[in-house]
């Protein structure tokens, strides 16, 4: 049998993994493809915007960030809500943006 102190614990844990886990800044965006790279501890994470609140370089956003490919975000500072597209993570920005669609203007340039 679990105790009530188990499953007390057991919540507060999991209520402060997922406060970390949903938080993350956009580091590139792309307003003519719509796509943008948004950084967390884990590393890069390719999006679609779809609506709501348009992001800019350098917003934190916050949310279901991780689940996809559907998902719900909030801009930190306004708390205004956006819909987005999860294409993929991966550890280092550059392997999303060779993902990201070639008709994107403002893709930053390789470093040589």
């Amino acid at each position: 049998m679990v105790s009530k102190k188990s499953i007390a614990c057991f919540i507060a844990v999991m209520a402060a993994s997922h406060a970390w886990a949903d938080q993350a800044k956009i580091t590139w965006y792309d307003v003519s493809c719509r796509y943008m790279l948004v950084e967390n501890a884990e590393g890069f994470g390719l999006y679609e915007w779809r609506s709501g609140a348009e992001p800019k370089a350098e917003d934190a956003i916050t949310g279901e960030i991780a689940g996809g490919p559907e998902v719900e975000a909030a801009l930190k500072s306004s708390g205004e809500k956006m819909n987005l597209i999860h294409w993929g993570d991966a550890k280092k920005a550059e392997t999303l943006l060779r993902a990201a669609p070639r008709g994107c203007l403002n893709k930053p340039k390789k470093k040589q």
